[in-house]
């Protein structure tokens, strides 16, 4: 089957199902019978797979070194097409969960650092005081 860029890249210029994405989108989703169901992607959407071939690959090069030999596509609630990533966004999810992770362990930490602060801050209040107390003591018979 010849590619035909330049329709394509008209159809993802125009408003609709395919406006914004890669010309790929439209190709795999209107010309090419390969998509493969996958399950459900991370905004609930059915997520398609499809296995590019060596005419593809050739035809798209951007997306075979961004996405390697798979494209993962699904419609969303809108009826618009849209490219999708699962591994980058399981890899993105993994990284807000470490994230918080991070983050909640560090304020548990912040608190004892707190408290450490409080209780120095306490120490030094308390022997300001008490100089200052002698100082005053100092000059009096």
């Amino acid at each position: 089957m010849n590619i035909d860029m330049k329709e394509l890249k008209e159809i993802v210029s125009r408003p609709g199902k395919f406006e914004g994405e890669h010309p790929i989108v439209p190709y795999l989703w209107d010309y090419s019978n390969t998509g493969e169901e996958v399950g459900k992607d991370s905004a609930g959407y059915d997520l398609l797979k499809f296995e590019l071939d060596i005419e593809e690959i050739e035809a798209f090069p951007d997306v075979h070194e961004k996405c390697g030999n798979a494209v993962y596509l699904a419609e969303d609630s809108q009826g618009f097409v849209i490219q999708r990533f699962p591994d980058l966004e399981d890899e993105y999810r993994d990284a807000c969960e470490v994230l918080g992770i991070v983050v909640s362990e560090s304020l548990g930490l912040l608190e004892v650092a707190s408290e450490e602060i409080r209780a120095q801050s306490d120490k030094v209040q308390a022997a300001a005081e008490k100089l200052t107390k002698a100082t005053k003591r100092r000059g009096q018979p």
